[in-house]
């Protein structure tokens, strides 16, 4: 919630245009009212009064900042960069002006203004990180993963925790390429990042890869439910390879990993494994069993309904309320602690384009959430305790559409329809593209055309369930 003179911008901005009338060349009203047009999304008229201000000499009051954040905001690359470089210090300039227009999602303009930046000072470690960034987000691959192992070798690299950001960004550039040999390894990196995952220490020497046979196995999980539910996938694969494979799980997976073909044993409580057991976290196991592309295992379903779901006969009693031919689940949001959240996750009145789809019942699985659509929705929701309750309901749903969250990886680990809308910088495991994936079988892949689109993702969505569809094209 805005405070101050933002609380009630009409008020503001006619007190400001009045004392600015009475007092031109004052700074202090100039740089308040361009503040207050570039909150509102007035470019031009912010833009305006900059540049007045500029021709006619007034250069306090923050006036050429926010003239840049205004340029930088606007994409306007050539203004922006004639600014910086007129400036006293246009280095430190082009670095806020640049890390402002990345955040915009004006990533060239962002871009030209970090080589102005890096010019002046070429040992800003987090300048090049910052560009890196950029470089992923405009999806110039080769060039952010030359730049991540670039930055990786630098000395600049030796603050905090920088050395690790670059190598793990030269992993995902390579992943969203396909090149999983090449930049599994580099997503090692994840563990010496801050804030980056921290399995619980166990006194079990870690498995290194190679022939599992006989080895007896336990599988840790290392971040976010979808993650343990995609990777469980291994454990039928070390099976198979003579592996005795057990599972660490998170709170409320333990029903559905039960059922995960080939598991020796979920790994809690006073379970004792054999001398010589071996650890891996389940997010280097692609590495570890020396996936490609072209090999990754996607035998769907390899979870399913465990026997014992707390809610079965609530969420049959809500879905037999409806007699729509079409039950789709909804979540529109995923973990609000994970760092991409607010570019993966969508404003949840969007849903809203899908009212009107004849034939359809809308159902909301998303849970902790603190604001819903106004679409009509049956509340399973409610009735999801544990992953248990999720995949049944799953199973009695024809479709789930949904950000990139746990209840698509649970559905797709389970063999279910799902539409997957995709922010336009997705997860290394999601490519760039394509859409379908080769981690799941079962779900569709729809990609915001543009940073930031999530309309025309829906409404592409609610074309093609007008004209009675559910699956591919």
């Amino acid at each position: 919630m805005e405070t101050g003179p933002y609380a009630n911008p009409a008020q503001a901005a006619l007190a400001l245009r009045r004392a600015l009338a009475g007092d031109p060349a004052n700074p202090t009203f100039r740089t308040g009212l361009m503040e207050l047009y570039r909150r509102q999304g007035r470019f031009d008229e912010a833009r305006v009064l900059g540049e007045e201000g500029l021709a006619a000499g007034i250069t306090g009051g923050d006036l050429r900042r926010i003239l840049g954040l205004v340029y930088a905001e606007m994409g306007a690359t050539e203004p922006l960069l004639a600014l910086v470089r007129s400036g006293p210090d246009a280095g430190t300039a082009a670095l806020e002006a640049g890390t402002h227009a990345i955040s915009e999602s004006q990533w060239d303009t962002g871009l030209a203004l970090l080589d102005v930046s890096l010019a002046a000072d070429p040992g800003n470690g987090a300048g090049w990180l910052t560009a890196t960034k950029a470089l992923l987000h405009s999806h110039r691959l080769e060039e952010a993963a030359d730049l991540a192992g670039w930055l990786h070798g630098q000395p600049c690299a030796d603050a905090g925790d920088l050395r690790a950001q670059a190598g793990f960004l030269k992993g995902v550039a390579l992943m969203l390429q396909g090149r999983l040999p090449e930049g599994l390894p580099w997503l090692e990196n994840r563990f010496a990042m801050d804030g980056g995952p921290r399995p619980e220490a166990l006194p079990l020497a870690p498995w290194e890869g190679g022939d599992p046979a006989g080895k007896t196995l336990l599988l840790q999980a290392e971040q976010g439910y979808g993650d343990l539910f995609m990777m469980a996938r291994y454990v039928g694969v070390l099976a198979r390879q003579g592996a005795r494979v057990y599972l660490r799980p998170q709170p409320t997976t333990q029903g559905v990993l039960a059922t995960c073909e080939g598991l020796a044993g979920l790994a809690e409580g006073t379970l004792t494994l054999p001398a010589g057991a071996l650890q891996a976290n389940v997010m280097s196991l692609p590495r570890l069993c020396g996936t490609r592309l072209e090999t990754i295992p996607a035998p769907v379903p390899y979870l399913h309904v465990p026997g014992h779901v707390p809610s079965r006969e609530a969420i049959d009693a809500c879905l037999a309320a409806v007699g729509a031919d079409r039950k789709v689940g909804l979540v529109w949001a995923g973990n609000p602690t994970h760092n991409q959240d607010r570019e993966r996750s969508m404003p949840p009145e969007l849903l809203d384009l899908l009212e009107g789809v004849p034939g359809v019942a809308w159902c909301d699985l998303q849970i902790r959430a603190d604001a819903r659509p106004s679409l009509p929705m049956l509340d399973l929701q409610r009735h999801l305790t544990d992953f248990a309750d999720t995949a049944y309901a799953l199973s009695r749903l024809d479709l789930l559409i949904s950000v990139d969250s746990s209840p698509v990886h649970l559905a797709g680990a389970l063999g279910r329809p799902v539409w997957m809308a995709l922010a336009w910088l997705p997860d290394w495991r999601w490519l760039l593209a394509r859409t379908d994936t080769p981690w799941y079988p079962t779900v569709e892949l729809w990609r915001q055309p543009a940073p930031g689109d999530w309309v025309t993702v829906i409404e592409g969505m609610r074309a093609r369930l007008g004209e009675g569809g559910l699956t591919g094209a």
